[in-house]
């Protein structure tokens, strides 16, 4: 049986996410990990890549293969951290709309709902 490392508040949401897209049955085992960056230099750090997923979103809507696929999990869970500076989403259009896209998938949604039930 697959086991998944790390509480729902961290990077481990992607591979619970994942795991419920495609149905699999897991293990969870809570492990935190505390780090974090200025919000300045996460912005600072944001910028580009923001730019390469709103010219690469043009294409097709999905980061590649023209569907929904794990690259779009893993990425639009670090977008979602990106979510308190607006001014990122602000210029780009097609990457608030994909990551929206992404926020309204069922098993999404069942990742939120356990992630909120965790302590903060």
């Amino acid at each position: 049986m697959l086991t998944i490392y790390g509480v729902h508040r961290s990077r481990a949401a992607r591979a619970i996410w994942l795991a419920n897209e495609l149905g699999v049955s897991f293990a969870h085992v809570p492990v935190v990990q505390r780090y974090r960056l200025s919000a300045d230099a996460a912005i600072s750090a944001l910028r580009a890549p923001f730019g390469v997923l709103e010219t690469t979103l043009g294409t097709s809507g999905y980061i590649v293969g023209g569907r929904f696929t794990v690259a779009d999990i893993n990425t639009a869970e670090v977008f979602r951290y990106a979510m308190p500076a607006p001014e990122l989403f602000e210029a780009a259009p097609r990457v608030t709309a994909w990551l929206a896209a992404c926020h309204a998938r069922p098993a999404f949604k069942r990742m939120m709902a356990a992630r909120e039930k965790e302590p903060a």
